[in-house]
């Protein structure tokens, strides 16, 4: 027994040496060293920039009640920036009307001052936004009106301050008496005639006039066109503009076809003429609008015998023919402000293309108009 005790003992110290074995010849893993965490790196001095801010008006004088234009302009002289805003107070008399580009400036609550940003890259390197200013009608005549603009950087620090505001002066004038007028001022059509109108309006001064906008309201009822590329289409109104300034003593003439009417036959027709809304209004208010009335006369032409026209005689005869009509539609060159006189006859006997399209639309109750509507906004925006 003592002999299988020692085996048992010694296998038992074999069993208990081998795993001790074991663990110290497994290689051991070598220490992983994690580096110390970086110091945060030490703010960034804020970048600097040298803007420039502009301001131009046109024009220079401007009536009481008028509009004028404002450029306003930001540029970066040297230096970048994330964004600039131009902030432009205006004086006493003065307000924002709208912004005549892409980029919307943000006029404050009075509308006496408004903000516009921008970010570069920017045309040209600098910032030129036109924006519609408007003059109060109570302004008195040779006030000066200062607008004063100011340029300033988003995110960064302007280091030459000196530039960074700009001034413009408008002074107050005596406006333009737009003068609007029809010639002639009614006419009467019979069947088969189309005749033309001239709406003139005149510029009787002491100013210029910067535009001319002019709104015919011809309605739904009958037939009126005209060609002037000059007039749009609004719904039951022609639209005409001329925006070459026009001095004192001159004028600007639109003209208008009217086609009779065969529904109409009968009764008279009043187009009425007025400065647009967006169109400064002159001291004398009395002429800024005129109206032309057009009579459709009942009963056609008498038509013409096919036979030769005989003269009477004094032997009566069993079937007299009746004499031929040779008199052709009464023409007149007087003009006037609703004093009567005729249209010019332009056309009698079958319509023209122009006048067959116009009638096909009256039967309708429509109305021809040969140029479609563009835009947007001009200027006088319009339309605002």
């Amino acid at each position: 027994m003592r002999g299988k005790t020692a085996a048992v003992t010694s296998t038992a110290a074999l069993l208990l040496t081998v795993p001790v074995a074991a663990v110290q010849a497994e290689p051991t893993a070598p220490a992983t060293t994690t580096p110390a965490p970086a110091a945060p790196a030490a703010d960034h001095a804020a970048a600097t920039v040298d803007l420039a801010a502009s301001l131009v008006a046109a024009p220079a004088s401007v009536a009481p009640g008028g509009f004028f234009k404002l450029r306003v302009g930001g540029k970066i002289v040297s230096g970048s920036v994330d964004q600039l805003n131009v902030t432009v107070t205006l004086p006493a008399g003065v307000t924002y009307a709208e912004s005549d580009s892409a980029i919307a400036c943000r006029p404050g609550a009075d509308r006496r001052s408004f903000t516009c940003p921008a970010q570069p890259p920017m045309p040209s390197g600098s910032l030129g936004l036109p924006v519609t200013l408007r003059v109060d009608e109570d302004v008195a005549v040779g006030t000066d009106l200062n607008v004063t603009g100011t340029v300033t950087p988003v995110g960064a620090t302007d280091d030459e301050p000196a530039n960074d505001t700009a001034t413009t002066t408008v002074r107050t004038a005596p406006g333009a008496d737009l003068d609007v007028t029809w010639k002639p001022g009614s006419a009467s059509l019979r069947t088969g005639e189309v005749r033309t109108a001239e709406l003139v309006v005149t510029n009787n001064g002491p100013g210029p006039a910067p535009a001319v906008v002019i709104a015919v309201h011809v309605g739904y009822d009958h037939p009126v066109s005209t060609s002037d590329k000059r007039c749009w289409w609004d719904p039951g109104t022609a639209v005409c503009e001329e925006y070459t300034a026009l001095a004192p003593g001159r004028s600007v003439t639109f003209p208008f076809t009217f086609t009779y009417d065969r529904a109409a036959a009968g009764t008279t027709y009043k187009v009425s003429a007025s400065l647009y809304a967006d169109t400064a209004k002159d001291s004398v208010r009395e002429n800024n609008q005129d109206e032309i009335a057009v009579t459709y006369l009942a009963g056609g032409k008498p038509k013409p015998t096919d036979g030769p026209t005989t003269k009477p005689t004094s032997t009566p005869t069993a079937r007299p023919t009746a004499p031929a009509s040779t008199t052709s539609a009464p023409q007149s060159s007087h003009t006037g402000r609703g004093t009567g006189g005729d249209l010019a006859d332009t056309g009698s006997g079958p319509l023209p293309a122009l006048a067959g399209t116009a009638a096909a639309l009256a039967a309708a109750g429509g109305v021809l108009f040969v140029r479609a509507r563009r835009r947007a906004g001009n200027g006088i925006r319009r339309r605002h």
